[in-house]
């Protein structure tokens, strides 16, 4: 193995900012790698397409990658794993993790799970492929899947002028009247519903599968020698359309250190992550600084930019380093 291939990016899409979930578990099991994350701001959502529209829109996705030298990418959108892996998965020399094979691998690795519900979007359900996925692993397994359809433009556009009990009820009675062990999460923007979703049910009822697929993934990569030896890992973001939504929530996703990056052109995106790496491979942080890349903005070195954050709260340092 070259090198230069464990120093490659991993990337990881979904339609907006579902798959922040899994970049914070990846993050924080292993931040020293550079990751690409690719929100598809301008499809979304995904769940109402066309099986022909989902395809023709990942491998537009899966082409930009190509172009930025990735190891790695993580289909981090139960509906385009349903939908697109397989259709997709050898046209690229990158490995491709999706999301559905992979948890559906893991959870029927404990066979006493007999009863699986699933909440996911449109085009997941019609699918049937968690269905499918899971009796791979276990034939005698029984399995719902029920679509949420009212979930996603939820939590993208941050609503809060809906009616919860019936937005989060009349999904999860159903799936509830089934009887589950577990219900699998099957859409990567619903754990930002958890906190609604145990107030009618047990917490430990769910399953976020951001966790299990994260640590998958590192161990294959591991076992394939891709992973990074350095230890200058940042995030890259990128949006297709209106990148402010991915400029709200990038920064929250679990990491210490908070910032941003904005660039006009590659000129002033070379100095910047230059610059990053100055300040990871300095270790005054515990974790490397997650950058945020966004075309056509002003452009502020890191350490400013955190200085602006900071001063917007009244704060000269950040609590969390004393």
């Amino acid at each position: 193995m070259y090198m230069e291939d464990k120093e490659k990016y991993i990337g990881v899409m979904d339609s907006g900012i579902g798959g922040l979930t899994v970049l914070k578990q990846l993050l924080n099991i292993r931040p020293q790698e550079k990751y690409l994350y690719f929100g598809d701001t301008k499809n979304l959502p995904y769940g109402e397409k066309s099986k022909e529209e989902l395809i023709k829109i990942v491998k537009e996705i899966f082409d930009f990658f190509e172009t930025q030298n990735v190891k790695a990418v993580v289909l981090a959108c139960n509906t385009s794993s349903a939908t697109a892996y397989e259709e997709l998965k050898d046209n690229y020399s990158f490995k491709i993790y999706p999301l559905i094979q992979v948890v559906s691998k893991c959870v029927t690795l404990d066979k006493n799970l007999k009863r699986i519900g699933i909440m996911a979007t449109q085009a997941t359900v019609d699918s049937k492929k968690y269905t499918q996925e899971l009796k791979k692993g276990n034939p005698d397994i029984e399995v719902f899947e029920q679509a949420c359809p009212m979930w996603v433009p939820i939590i993208e556009k941050k609503l809060t002028d809906y009616d919860k009990n019936t937005a989060i009820t009349q999904y999860l009675d159903k799936v509830l009247e089934f009887n589950p062990q577990k219900i699998i999460l099957g859409c990567t923007h619903y754990p930002y519903l958890l906190d609604k979703l145990s107030q009618y049910a047990d917490e430990n009822l769910f399953i976020n599968p951001a966790k299990i697929f994260a640590q998958y993934i590192i161990e294959d990569l591991r076992h394939k020698n891709l992973l990074s030896e350095q230890n200058n890992g940042y995030v890259k973001y990128f949006a297709s359309h209106n990148p402010t939504t991915l400029n709200r929530q990038g920064p929250d996703i679990g990491t210490q250190y908070r910032s941003a990056i904005f660039t006009a052109n590659e000129e002033q995106e070379a100095a910047a992550l230059a610059k990053i790496r100055q300040i990871n491979e300095s270790g005054i942080y515990r974790t490397p600084v997650v950058t945020q890349v966004l075309p056509e903005q002003t452009f502020y070195p890191a350490e400013e930019y955190h200085q602006k954050y900071l001063a917007k709260r009244g704060k000269s340092k950040c609590s969390s380093y004393g």
